[in-house]
């Protein structure tokens, strides 16, 4: 409709009644759209368009948002357009950032950064606290403009103290990777202030820092209760999480029920690292009886999906044999050969040693010192420290020369 910009300044009250009507014409359409909030509250059918609640400000917004996400096709961009920018003319905050995002994003009207960029200047000095972010979201990531950290850390700032919880977050983040300074106890003041807003990825950093004592007193309870909150809503990185801290701590009451719990919930949505972590559980009977043959069938389900750690543990039982399964050699190479390919770390290290060892694999010196070399002294460490833990879970009655003296070799 080219008649929206080009009425005269004077017809003001026509201008209003024309996008009335126009706005009555989206509501009718609103009829079969339940999830549209628009109509909880306000129902087109019987509708007085000169009624003083079709002309506010917010329903005039929310129609322009169902306009704008309408699936019919129907929409009228110009029109939409027209009354976010009346709207935001007389300074209505969420007018001025979706002005801002439509020319960010380029998805319903042509890309424009410039036009971004102005539409959240304007809704900074309106006060918008929403467009603090959204300017500190330009600046960091350089978008239209040179990447300037300092006016995205003021912007981050600014957005954190009026209450963002985005805001909040990030600076939570810049502060525990150390940029521009490290401070891991103002950062976890940040994160928990989004997280009381419920805001999920604060949530969980929040517990994280809770488990490990990062920037507050470490409290593994508190961890595990902010982690079953998000878990229950289906987190699959807090099931995993949660799961671990319980399977570390069976002593606590309760808790290898409540491992063995997240770890079939987390199982049954077809992760690697809960299968990997079930098999742990009925390998060693934590908190149900023991079932090697479960734990087996649960590790090759995690290593098929190339699960680095499901491998190793896979190695080591086919390696030694384990509560009544026979050891098997062809396995050991099998698994040690797929880790290989896969470049898991750990099992290149392997096939060092067993390359050195000669038994299950023909003796090669060269080949060993080839992979060896690849390692720095540190990778070499973790590796030593991460077949530790393996071989003390599983308590192998029999030494396994290779393993032990590569480990002791730390």
């Amino acid at each position: 409709m080219a008649t929206y910009e080009s009425l005269s300044s004077h017809d003001v009250y026509f201008k209003r009644e024309l996008i009335n009507i126009e706005i009555f014409k989206i509501m009718a359409r609103m009829v079969n759209e339940p999830k549209t909030s628009v109509l909880t509250k306000y129902h087109p059918i019987g509708l007085d368009i000169n009624n003083n609640e079709l002309k506010s400000d917010a329903l005039q917004y929310e129609v322009c948002l169902y306009s704008l996400s309408s699936i019919n096709k129907e929409t009228d961009i110009e029109l939409t357009l027209y009354i976010l920018k009346d709207l935001a003319d007389r300074q209505y905050l969420a007018a001025l950032r979706s002005l801002g995002l439509l020319y960010l994003y380029g998805e319903i009207v042509k890309k424009d950064l410039d036009l971004a960029l102005m539409w959240f200047k304007k809704g900074e000095q309106s006060g918008s606290v929403e467009c603090f972010f959204e300017l500190a979201q330009i600046y960091d990531q350089g978008l239209g403009v040179p990447i300037d950290q300092n006016l995205a850390g003021h912007y981050y700032q600014k957005s954190a103290e009026a209450g963002d919880f985005r805001g909040q977050h990030h600076m939570g983040l810049r502060l525990i990777l150390g940029d521009p300074v490290k401070d891991d106890a103002k950062a976890f003041g940040w994160f928990l202030k989004a997280a009381e807003q419920n805001f999920g990825p604060a949530q969980y950093v929040t517990a994280v820092l809770y488990e490990t004592g990062t920037g507050t007193k470490k409290d593994i309870r508190e961890a595990a209760r902010r982690f079953e909150q998000l878990a229950e809503g289906g987190l699959l990185e807090a099931q995993l999480r949660l799961t671990s801290l319980c399977v570390m701590n069976p002593d606590i009451p309760t808790w290898t029920a409540k491992a063995l719990k997240w770890a079939e919930i987390a199982a049954s949505s077809g992760s690697s690292e809960a299968q990997n972590t079930l098999g742990k559980i009925y390998a060693l009977g934590l908190g149900v009886p023991a079932d090697p043959f479960k734990a087996m069938e649960l590790f090759k389900q995690s290593a098929e999906q190339g699960y680095g750690l499901a491998m190793l543990n896979l190695l080591y039982i086919y390696r030694h044999g384990f509560s009544g399964l026979d050891p098997d050699p062809d396995q050991v190479v099998s698994w040690v050969m797929k880790g290989y390919e896969l470049g898991y770390p750990p099992l290149k290290y392997v096939l060092g040693l067993l390359y050195r060892e000669g038994t299950v694999l023909e003796k090669n010196e060269e080949q060993a010192r080839r992979i060896f070399s690849e390692f720095s002294d540190s990778d070499r460490a973790s590796i030593q420290r991460l077949l530790a833990s393996i071989m003390k879970e599983f308590a192998f009655s029999k030494p396994d020369p290779i393993f032990n003296n590569f480990i002791k070799e730390g």
